[in-house]
């Protein structure tokens, strides 16, 4: 194969039309589907009923911790079908942004939810404590209690230079008003 029959192919493949359902599929010359859909979506597309979008102003990722975080303290350490769950509550969520939304749970909040391949459905398996690091006065950071996550009172900072006694004017006006 020439390279110049290479670039012909790559640009034509590049102009054909994409899959509208989202799967991108590379569609034929010859589909004649009035939504631009491949036979797979469309096939889906008659079947499922459609599913609302994501609400405006409904924050996914809480709906889903919330949810998660319920069904373990009723029902510990079984799966939950958040998608139907969520479906439930009228919005309407794919299993790619449940998987987004668990995902991002679990790295922002600790929340890590497992599960079972071929099966539908999350569970808890551990709720880790996550704090932001606080600085304290000087440019330290904050200690906390690693059980019930309060502060210590003392922090972890700056320790290598001592603090200066003040020099200069400040110094003299200071000692001239005693």
């Amino acid at each position: 194969m020439t390279p110049v029959t290479a670039t012909a192919t790559a640009t034509a493949a590049a102009v054909r039309p994409v899959c509208a359902g989202g799967c991108g599929t590379v569609l034929s010359r010859y589909n004649t589907d009035r939504d631009g859909l491949c036979a797979l979506c469309r096939r889906k597309a008659e079947t499922e009923p459609a599913a609302e979008p994501t609400a405006e102003g409904v924050d996914l990722d809480k709906l889903v911790a919330g949810i998660l975080l319920i069904h373990d303290a009723l029902h510990p350490g079984e799966l939950v079908n958040i998608s139907l769950e969520v479906a439930a509550l009228g919005v309407g969520a794919d299993c790619w942004s449940v998987g987004r939304s668990i995902r991002h749970i679990a790295r922002r909040h600790g929340i890590i939810a497992r599960g079972e391949r071929g099966k539908p459905g999350y569970a808890v398996e551990r709720w880790e404590r996550r704090y932001q690091p606080v600085l304290a006065f000087g440019g330290g950071i904050m200690d906390r209690d690693e059980e019930s996550g309060k502060y210590r009172g003392r922090w972890r900072g700056r320790t290598s230079s001592p603090r200066r006694a003040p020099t200069g004017a400040a110094t003299r006006a200071s000692a001239g008003t005693r």
